[in-house]
């Protein structure tokens, strides 16, 4: 079971990170200690060292056990669940995963497309300023059914909602996206497999934004990509021939764009078993935070939300 201490929620899991560790049990994180600075800074820490905020997804307004529900019942679960997952992928053996067992992974690759800090700050931005939009629409339809102990528009109700309620309901929105079950059903129902390179000298790099998606999973050629261990790919496809194309593949070329991607879109840190890849992390690493991947759907989540909730 994956423990953190009290308050340090590591948006890097863990489990995750350890795969790049040595016989010391430390990895090298790259990161860039000024922001939008050029120099990149190797750091040799523990897996537990890196990737963390304190009270990441505590929400507001609650305290104890109930401020940390969002970290304690459902990213904890996620994790721990993904790393058995993992633990089989990176052994090397053929396994047969169970549907729960595949539900577990895809959950976590989902989890991993919103709970990086920029993303979460991102989506709280977004939500709490959908939040305040009233539509003529919805603002119509509230008068319709408004009763004589109701505010007297919708705007001014939505307006009395506290800001800690605003982003409690924004964060529960999250957690559903994280959980979607058309997505995740999807991602269940693809070809899943690992690319081993037991006896390979290039090493496959990671990062805080290690998933590797095309636009879109619904067609012949979209894959999931995402870094399992300096020696291993994991991989979801939709057609034998797209499985083909992938084992395949020239391994020195393979590799070399998977880290140009998987560098290139990092936003606070590249990870790896040595410092040895400074000058590689230095050229690739991008001095911007990518766009938040939450940017385009906040906002409509919140309207959704309002909406349901003047009904």
């Amino acid at each position: 079971m994956i423990q953190n201490p009290p308050g340090r929620h590591h948006f890097v899991p863990v489990f995750y990170t350890k795969q790049w560790a040595f016989s010391d049990g430390r990895i090298c994180e790259y990161s860039r200690p000024r922001p939008r600075h050029d120099v990149i800074k190797p750091r040799r820490t523990h897996p537990a060292g890196t990737g963390w905020v304190d009270r990441l997804y505590e929400l507001r307004g609650l305290s104890g056990p109930d401020a940390q529900a969002v970290e304690q019942l459902f990213m904890k679960p996620v994790d721990d669940a993904a790393a058995v997952v993992m633990r089989a992928f990176c052994s090397g053996r053929r396994v047969a995963f169970s549907t729960r067992e595949m539900r577990a992974w895809a959950r976590f690759m989902m989890s991993l497309m919103h709970r990086h800090p920029d993303d979460l700050e991102a989506f709280k931005e977004h939500f709490a300023r959908g939040w305040r939009i009233v539509t003529p629409e919805m603002e119509r339809d509230y008068r319709r059914r408004r009763r004589a102990h109701w505010p007297r528009d919708l705007q001014t109700y939505m307006d009395s909602v506290p800001d800690d309620q605003v982003e409690r309901i924004g964060m529960s929105i999250l957690v559903e996206m994280m959980n979607s079950e058309p997505i995740n059903d999807h991602i269940v129902g693809m070809r899943w497999g690992a690319l081993l390179y037991p006896n390979f000298r290039r090493e496959v790099l990671t990062s805080d934004r290690p998933l590797v998606m095309t636009d879109g999973l619904a067609y012949p050629e979209s894959l999931i990509l995402m870094p399992i261990g300096p020696r291993a790919v994991f991989y979801a496809v939709n057609t034998p021939a797209m499985v083909q194309r992938l084992s395949s593949q020239d391994h020195n070329t393979f590799i070399e764009k998977l880290n140009e991607r998987v560098v290139g879109q990092a936003s606070r840190y590249v990870y790896a078993g040595s410092d040895a890849h400074l000058a590689f992390v230095q050229r690739h690493m991008s001095r911007t935070r990518p766009r938040p991947l939450v940017d385009q759907i906040a906002a409509g989540r919140a309207l959704r939300e309002r909406m349901s909730r003047s009904r």
